[in-house]
């Protein structure tokens, strides 16, 4: 009996820190933790805003495009230039990414492949 109760503990714990860009899976809701905004546009995305994961793509030159759907689209039609963003403020090595969004309300977040092991953008 503890030992289900500690694996329930842990499985609820889990999803209140930041997942690693390689935690994600196909079709999984996940949270925004930290603030973006794309200032040319406009637009902010807030933290708790949900989105889920649409697609995972390898460009072929260490670089991965993680697409999001996002739940509260700004406009169909919006688009923004790239900006970048670094998903944790407090290391050193810059595992900072490029976001941006495309059309039909994706979220799309260039990781070097060498940081698929850091921390996201999201819980």
């Amino acid at each position: 009996m503890k030992t289900i109760l500690s694996f329930l503990l842990l499985s609820c714990s889990l999803h209140l820190y930041a997942l690693d860009w390689y935690d994600m899976d196909l079709e999984q809701t996940v949270t925004l933790e930290k603030t973006i905004e794309f200032t040319q546009e406009n637009i902010t995305l807030k933290p708790g805003d949900t989105m889920k994961v649409w697609d995972v793509i390898d460009l072929g030159f260490n670089v991965l495009v993680y697409q999001f759907e996002m739940q509260n689209c700004p406009g169909p039609d919006i688009k923004t230039s790239m900006i970048i963003v670094n998903p944790n403020d407090k290391v050193e090595n810059d595992p900072s990414v490029g976001v941006q969004i495309q059309e039909t309300c994706l979220l799309e977040v260039f990781v070097e492949a060498k940081d698929v092991f850091s921390k996201s953008l999201f819980k």
